[in-house]
């Protein structure tokens, strides 16, 4: 019997590759806002954020750029996003077409709370009623003329307000 000897090859072309280090040019939903330093897989790097000029490579000149943002955002607490997720919130949340089921039979008026349960049962969770900002003129019902009919409804998510998520009040 004779001794064979293997030797281990690593296939290094289906290596997954680290993820790169970028500065971001513009608000970027699901990344971060305009010069944050964001880390993500090369393929969207490549793909997605660096032909559309979205982002750049970083760069000691891009560092300091990014350096001075940080202390001009610092001086405005007003204007930071409390997450980098806020910006795709906002996108979602404006393309939506919101579902208020109310009753037909018992008079009811359009309240903040509405909404709330309405958002929760597509499984979008505000933190309180204060968030959402009702048409000025009051919705009452059951109404048949409006029933089916759409009105907007504003919500804040962190410093973004969103305009377009239209709601439709049914019966």
């Amino acid at each position: 019997m004779s001794d064979q000897v293997y030797e281990v090859v690593e296939c290094t072309h289906e290596k997954p590759t680290p993820p790169i280090q970028l500065l971001l040019l513009t608000d970027v939903p699901a990344y971060g806002k305009a010069g944050h330093l964001v880390t993500v897989p090369r393929n969207i790097a490549r793909m997605f954020l660096l032909p559309e000029g979205k982002a750049e490579y970083v760069t000691p000149e891009g560092i300091a750029v990014f350096e001075a943002k940080k202390r001009e955002e610092a001086l405005h607490p007003e204007l930071q996003s409390s997450s980098a997720t806020s910006l795709s919130t906002v996108a979602h949340l404006s393309d939506i077409l919101l579902l208020v089921p109310m009753n037909m039979h018992n008079p009811w008026k359009l309240e903040r709370w509405h909404i709330r349960s309405a958002l929760r049962l597509i499984g979008v969770w505000s933190p309180n009623d204060d968030v959402i900002e009702l048409p000025q003129q009051e919705i009452r019902g059951p109404h048949l003329e409006m029933h089916g009919k759409s009105f907007s409804v504003f919500i804040r998510v962190n410093i973004h307000k969103f305009t377009g998520g239209q709601s439709v009040r049914r019966g």
